[in-house]
């Protein structure tokens, strides 16, 4: 994330964050056949099902705050201020999307959806 970006969100006032908690964060490297990476993703899980997921364009900031024991996923969305926290943070190495892999059981639409404010 460029430091602008980071500077804008660190002056927000933190009435116009959009806050939501998940079980788990987990940022996943997804590669193809041949060992090449395709894409990064950030998925956010509860109660073992996804309940959102992001690419990963660089513009995501993960944070720790060992006050609260939780991880913080910050980046800005549809002129919004988001921040996802979690207990619980993970990294992953696959050659399958676990988050289109999950829709088998439960269906995008049919997700929580993150707040709008």
């Amino acid at each position: 994330m460029t430091s602008f970006a980071l500077l804008l969100l660190s002056i927000l006032p933190r009435e116009s964050v959009a806050r939501d908690g998940v079980d788990v964060l987990e940022r996943q490297e997804f590669f193809d056949g041949e060992g090449r990476l395709v894409f990064v993703q950030w998925i956010g899980w509860e109660q073992d099902r996804v309940r959102f997921w992001r690419l990963d364009k660089g513009d995501k900031c993960l944070t720790r705050d060992f006050a609260k024991r939780a991880y913080e996923l910050e980046w800005c969305e549809d002129g919004k201020h988001r921040q996802v926290w979690a207990n619980w943070f993970e990294e992953s190495w696959e050659q399958y999307d676990k988050e289109l892999e999950d829709r088998q059981y439960l269906p995008a639409e049919k997700r929580q959806p993150l707040r709008s404010k």
